[in-house]
């Protein structure tokens, strides 16, 4: 057979397996889900002419793969579509985005003295709070001792970190916590911040930097495509990039257009 004369007959084929109205309708008309509705009508006469062996088997089957096609390319340029939409998303949040105030001082000096404020440390120590030598690491540590066994707090001060280790809790449930606030090699802007608890056998670790911050409140404002544990990622994650200081306090914060961002 003439192949012009046969992709001809497929062509003819398929249009007559549409209903008449898809003539009359926009190109939104042969979506994904049209396509697929399109695919069942013509699998359906394929079924009949098999079992009437009708002439136009061949035809319809060719039509089958056709509409496969279709519905193969029109799936990837939907996904497509999504992902313009993210994109899309992401450079509103972008915009969005609340420019931070600039830090000023040296924010590990800061931070020290906010600890043994906070905790009621002398810097040359005192009757609750000894101060010692950290060993060949070239840093100080302020500790209490609950009958010289048992120690309950310790604040260390290295050159590039500041940990800060508790012990407490019921008696029969005793938790242990660290905070490790490390510093960039100027000895003053905090680039991370690692906290580990642990009760017994069990162990939770949360490693924050200033990239994973930033990337999260850079999502603000783009929730709308986020699933909801997505949206609670976000959200817990800013809010502890906050309260370990990580992230410094924004001049401004606008409220959001949509969403449940901050």
């Amino acid at each position: 057979m003439n192949p012009v004369l046969f992709w001809t007959k497929v062509l003819i084929a398929l249009f007559l397996c549409l209903p008449a109205s898809y003539g009359k309708e926009t190109p939104q008309a042969y979506s994904l889900p049209k396509l697929q509705s399109l695919r069942k009508t013509v699998l359906k006469k394929i079924t009949e002419c098999e079992k009437k062996k009708c002439s136009s088997l061949k035809i319809l089957r060719a039509s089958e793969k056709i509409i496969v096609s279709a519905i193969v390319s029109q799936t990837r340029v939907e996904q497509i579509q999504e992902e313009n939409k993210e994109l899309r998303d992401q450079a509103e949040a972008l915009e969005k985005s609340v420019p931070f105030s600039p830090r000023t001082g040296c924010q590990k000096t800061k931070l020290l003295e906010e600890k043994m404020i906070e905790l009621g440390i002398n810097e040359n120590g005192n009757l609750l709070y000894s101060k010692k030598a950290a060993g060949d690491w070239q840093g100080k540590c302020w500790a209490n001792g609950k009958k010289k066994i048992e120690t309950t707090v310790v604040l260390c001060d290295f050159p590039l970190a500041v940990n800060v280790m508790t012990t407490g809790g019921r008696a029969n449930q005793t938790i242990n916590r660290s905070v490790e606030y490390l510093f960039s090699l100027n000895a003053c802007d905090l680039i991370s911040v690692k906290l580990s608890n642990s009760t017994g056998k069990k162990k939770k670790d949360l490693f924050l930097s200033v990239p994973t911050c930033l990337q999260e409140w850079n999502k603000r404002g783009s929730d709308a495509s986020m699933t909801k544990e997505q949206v609670k990622v976000m959200e817990e994650t800013i809010s502890q990039c906050f309260k370990y200081q990580i992230l410094p306090a924004p001049d401004k914060i606008p409220a959001p257009k949509s969403g449940n961002a901050p």
